[in-house]
């Protein structure tokens, strides 16, 4: 059996290579899809997006396999890559970690450095969980605020100081006696009541709080 395999080649490629990348990618790969969905904390998960993570790595590993076996076809696949454009906008810096992570092991995998992926894989693995589980900070909240009544801003702005570690007003707007707040308040274990307090004020007209981690994420 393994005489066979050493005579049996597909482009160029030996057959126990060709079996070992793409098993290795895969395997990789499918570990890749479970990383990104358990560590994900985002606004909305996105199947769609985890599954090509895995589809990714494995072309990937084909398109090393292909080019590192001959000149011809290599110049032939980098032309037809060229005209590929993607257009998916990632509003996520983690998404791009993530695509970037799925092509890089790939790449390592079709290049049969199959150790280099493994170790890769646990350390970039390790660090998710670490930074984004382990020590995870507390995200800010933004309150939004709407009031008739400019009078009772500063009781607002008490309130605030009794609910919250720190706030910081983000912006202010005035237009024919309707002010607009958007604070930003650091949390503690009495800011969830914080929203229905400003809302009982007089002159405040809807108050809405929502997590801020660089965007509003609901």
């Amino acid at each position: 059996m393994q005489e066979f395999f050493q005579q049996f080649t597909v482009i160029g490629v030996e057959g126990p290579k060709l079996i070992a990348a793409f098993l290795v990618a895969t395997v990789l790969a499918i570990a890749i899809f479970f990383v990104y969905k358990f560590t994900f904390d985002g606004v909305m998960y996105s199947k769609n997006f985890n599954i090509s993570l895995p589809v990714m790595c494995i072309l990937t590993a084909m398109l090393i396999l292909t080019i590192s076996s001959s000149l011809v076809l290599s110049f032939g696949t980098l032309g037809a890559l060229s005209i590929i454009r993607f257009r998916t906008s990632l509003k996520d810096p983690m998404d791009i970690i993530f695509l970037f992570w799925a092509a890089s092991t790939g790449i390592v995998c079709g290049a049969g450095l199959y150790v280099v992926a493994l170790i890769a894989f646990v350390i970039v693995t390790v660090s998710i969980i670490i930074f984004k589980k382990l020590i995870k900070q507390k995200e800010p909240f933004m309150l939004v605020l709407r009031l008739e009544n400019a009078e009772n801003e500063n009781l607002i702005y008490d309130t605030i100081k009794a609910y919250a570690n720190k706030y910081n007003i983000k912006s202010k707007a005035t237009s024919k006696g309707v002010t607009e707040l958007n604070i930003e308040i650091k949390a503690n274990s009495k800011t969830v009541d914080l929203v229905n307090e400003v809302a009982k004020i007089e002159g405040v007209t809807t108050a809405t709080m929502v997590t801020f981690n660089g965007e509003y994420a609901g």
